[in-house]
């Protein structure tokens, strides 16, 4: 399945905006930060052809399937955001806000259904 930010509604040449424009600019965001992340996390910042997802398959090498180490650090950025949410956004770290926490969690989860949808495909054999 293909994911469309806009859409033209049937019967009409003109594009239409089908959700508020602040979440298609978010998830312009991510799709940024993930871009930028990848660069540090995975070998495909440092390798030509690398495993863009070696950093989230790493834990196989401990016994623990990709998609459940994915969940494990979603668990983890969804607790930070609990906590950031609680605290009124007040964090010890600087430099990183509730609005990142949940810009991570969005990833993550993009990230998630992208490894399943690598795992079905390998399963099948494509």
């Amino acid at each position: 399945m293909e994911f469309i930010i806009s859409d033209t509604k049937e019967g009409e040449g003109a594009a239409i905006e089908a959700g508020h424009p602040q979440v298609k600019k978010e998830l312009y965001a991510i799709w940024d930060l993930h871009k930028q992340k990848n660069q540090d996390y995975s070998e495909a910042g440092h390798k030509e052809g690398g495993d863009v997802f070696s950093n989230f398959r790493a834990c196989e090498k401990f016994n623990v399937d990709a998609l459940s180490g994915i969940l494990v650090r979603m668990s983890d950025k969804w607790e930070r955001c609990c906590n950031l949410h609680a605290k009124q956004g007040r964090n010890s770290v600087p430099g990183e806000s509730l609005k990142d926490a949940f810009r991570d969690l969005i990833g993550y989860s993009a990230i998630y259904l992208a490894e399943l949808d690598d795992q079905e495909k390998r399963k099948n054999g494509d």
